[in-house]
């Protein structure tokens, strides 16, 4: 071939190659995808016109700027609006399922079925395990019973095995059986659900669960709860907050009890055995997951995405989104109570999960779900996440979990005036005090209770169908610690006053610390930098970096020219000392042997 040929023939081929990458490529480069972790460059990047003076006079005019709560009494920017987020490419990892195997035993209602289409063995062999509670720790587990095609089960819970090759078939099912008693009264009252997951917050809900985000902001069921706030740093106060209305005790009366008494069904799950949010000495509901929970535990597990240990055959959050979906399937046309909460969830399983949200949420959508249940789909409280760890746009996130409520399309119709305050509650203030005040309040609606009774952890809390009312933290049952309402705005980490603080911050960290057994600090730079001024005087939230290398945080208050910490110093990063023994003195230091 001539040669011309062979050039011609080759500048082809790279135009065409050129053009194909060009056409797939250049999408994803104005796509701005919502998966993506902030990092340090997007707190840099602050729009001019946002960017708040710390040397200008106090008296100067406040920019206005995006929020999500806005009262003369709280303030809360948006700063998934505020600043410019700077979107990267990241794809998260590839979920990798417990097994690749099929199911090949399921249930229906309390009966157990042995699969027999879809290329399964007619005739394997299968035997059953019945699964009794001893203890909230302890299960006792029968002898096998062999049967075939299925079998009507007596227990609550059962271990399957079947003799497949070239590995043993293990399952464990929950039995979920029909009411004996249907409901005699008619209206039937609002149903209840509310599902949580661990740890996230507003904004790691957005960016890593787009599926779910999508099906519900496109969805006029949805309610968000932008203000709602955590009041705790552990989550036990936060659920418990939510259940009694208290922050903590020995003997709780939980809100299903309530119901209960109400003729209500009544369940309560974790996923996690091994981090439980509570322990109970009788089962508190009339169905009670943590002995199948337990049971599956003792499976063989694999590791998946390097991140946690996986229960054959399926993932310990799958489990509880398919009990979600036979107790509502089960118990439509009855009033019900439950309470399911995700804690198994990892950074490596969070795409899994949010698939498995959606395909929850679609289910209930076609099965009516939603037209005479409330639903709670909430955290406890946001956490500090990759790149962000260490910045002040962190510590409002984890001030701020995500929340949303799903309101019944019946309770629309009934209670249009209750809806509408429950509507403007969006851009509130809220705390899970609110919504102890909120469950009680369905079953006064559904003239089941005649009162309410105030919250012991929050004595001025009501119910989110109650008027709108300009509210504090002190006012919410908010700690200061935990108050988001400051109006903090990212300001310049290089003006000189910041510079001061920062300082100041680490001259007092080493006045506390043992000098003898830990290292002097000294100030390395300055990671994030906020002004507020909500207080009549400036108020920095300062997260700065040491040299031995550590990571602190606090809030400092600049007047008369001197300043002063307001609060406790925090310590971001994780470090194990062992020179000192004391645990206030773990907090800030930094062996010298090391």
């Amino acid at each position: 071939m001539p040669l011309k040929l062979h050039k011609r023939k080759f500048l082809f081929e790279l135009l065409l190659v050129a053009s194909i990458s060009l056409l797939c490529f250049t999408p994803l480069f104005f796509y701005k995808r919502r998966t993506t972790t902030l990092s340090l460059t997007h707190i840099e990047a602050i729009q001019a016109s946002s960017k708040t003076s710390v040397s200008a006079s106090p008296n100067t005019p406040t920019i206005l700027v995006p929020t999500l709560v806005s009262t003369n009494k709280c303030l809360i920017p948006d700063l998934s609006q505020l600043y410019f987020q700077e979107y990267t490419l990241w794809f998260p990892d590839t979920y990798k399922p417990c097994t690749r195997r099929n199911v090949l035993t399921y249930m229906t209602g309390a009966t157990l079925h042995i699969k027999q289409r879809n290329g399964f063995y007619p005739n394997v062999s299968c035997c059953y395990s019945n699964i009794t509670r001893n203890t909230d720790d302890d299960i006792d587990v029968s002898g096998c019973a062999k049967f075939r095609k299925n079998v009507t089960l007596e227990g609550d819970f059962v271990r399957v095995e079947c003799d497949t090759t070239p590995e043993p078939y293990q399952q464990v099912h929950a039995v979920i059986k029909k009411p004996e008693k249907k409901w005699e009264k008619w209206p039937k009252p609002f149903s209840v659900l509310i599902l949580g997951i661990d740890k996230i917050s507003r904004l790691s809900f957005v960016r890593n669960f787009p599926k779910t985000h999508h099906f519900m902001t496109s969805n006029n069921h949805w309610l968000p709860l932008n203000g709602y706030t955590k009041i705790s740093d552990e989550t036990a106060p936060n659920i418990l907050a939510l259940l009694t209305g208290l922050k903590s005790c020995e003997k709780c009366n939980f809100i299903w009890s309530d119901f209960e008494k109400c003729n209500y069904t009544t369940v309560f799950a974790e996923d996690d055995i091994w981090t439980n949010s509570f322990t109970f000495g009788e089962p508190p509901t009339n169905y009670y997951f943590r002995p199948y929970f337990m049971a599956s535990e003792r499976f063989p597990t694999v590791e998946i995405n390097k991140f946690a240990p996986c229960p054959d055959p399926e993932a310990p959050f799958e489990r509880l989104v398919n009990l979600v979906k036979d107790f509502t399937v089960m118990f439509k046309n009855e009033p019900s109570f439950g309470f399911f909460w995700i804690k198994s969830a990892t950074p490596g399983t969070l795409p899994k999960l949010d698939y498995t949200l959606r395909g929850l949420f679609r289910f209930m959508n076609r099965k009516g779900v939603f037209k005479d249940t409330f639903v709670f789909f909430l955290s406890d409280q946001g956490k500090r996440e990759r790149k962000i760890e260490f910045t002040n746009l962190a510590w409002l996130e984890e001030k701020l979990p995500f929340s949303y409520l799903a309101v019944p399309l019946e309770f629309k119709e009934v209670f249009p005036e209750e809806y509408d305050s429950l509507k403007l509650q969006q851009d509130s203030l809220t705390t899970p005090f609110d919504l102890y005040m909120t469950l009680q309040e369905i079953l006064l609606l559904a003239q089941l209770k005649n009162e309410s009774k105030p919250s012991g952890g929050c004595p001025k809390c009501e119910s989110l169908f109650m008027d709108v009312k300009e509210r504090s933290c002190q006012d919410s049952g908010v700690e200061e610690g935990f108050c988001p309402c400051g109006g903090y705005l990212m300001t310049d980490r290089d003006d000189l006053i910041v510079k001061n603080a920062s300082n100041f911050i680490v001259s007092r960290i080493n006045v506390i610390i043992d000098r003898k057994k830990c290292r002097s600090f000294e100030l390395r730079k300055v990671l994030s930098a906020s002004l507020s001024r909500s207080s009549g005087h400036r108020k920095f939230l300062i997260s700065v970096e040491t040299y031995p290398f550590s990571v602190f945080e606090s809030f400092v208050s600049y007047f008369n020219g001197s300043f002063a910490v307001d609060g406790a110093i925090r310590r971001l990063d994780f470090a194990i000392v062992r020179c000192v023994s004391d645990s206030f003195m773990k907090k800030f230091c930094f062996c010298r042997e090391e």
